[in-house]
């Protein structure tokens, strides 16, 4: 059985995280206990004395250079979104949790010839959340099924159902294909003139 005196039995040069032990320290004394301190190196250089257990226990992993590292990164738990010359936000990595979530959202038929219907938020197109950015339901199920951002190009519907996101009716095209399509199966907006 170890003792409390070589349970943290590191050798100068052991790195433990993105700190390199250096030398252990006089005890800290405390109302209840000693503990064992050490002198470690920071992969930024800077030099610390902290207590080996808090270390072990990765209680302390940087001399505090990393912490600004890791809170922007828990800000920010999603990687940056370009904003496209159409208005258009690039899809970011969407988890395998997002994943789940966004298709418990959708009816999935069994037959795959019937529209799979956004069930949640959005009126003429479902809107899905990924992060603080809003996204159109087809566009992630494409994104999804696919995995291929859709970019600068329209998600269209063989269907004509904007909620439906059945990969099956999905298909890219330029803005003017979409446009097109939209003409030639009648649903075109009609001239305000001719009224």
């Amino acid at each position: 059985m170890r003792t409390r005196a070589n349970k943290y039995n590191y050798q100068s040069g052991d790195v433990i995280g993105n700190l390199v032990f250096l030398n252990r320290e006089p005890y800290m004394e405390s109302e209840s206990s000693r503990h064992p301190m050490a002198k470690f190196k920071c992969v930024c250089g800077k030099e610390i004395v902290t207590r080996i257990d808090n270390v072990k226990m990765k209680r302390v992993s940087s001399c505090g250079c990393k912490s600004g590292e890791l809170r922007s990164k828990s800000l920010t738990k999603y990687e940056s979104t370009e904003l496209l010359s159409n208005g258009v936000r690039t899809i970011p990595y969407i988890s395998e949790k997002e994943s789940l979530r966004f298709w418990s959202k959708v009816a999935i038929t069994a037959h795959p010839n019937l529209c799979w219907i956004w069930q949640a938020t959005g009126e003429r197109y479902g809107n899905f959340s990924v992060g603080k950015s809003q996204y159109k339901s087809n566009r992630i199920a494409y994104f999804l099924h696919y995995k291929e951002d859709p970019k600068e190009l329209s998600v269209m519907h063989s269907c004509d159902n904007p909620k439906c996101c059945n990969p099956a009716h999905l298909s890219l095209g330029t803005h003017l294909e979409n446009m097109q399509d939209m003409a030639s199966k009648g649903r075109a907006k009609k001239n305000s003139l001719t009224h």
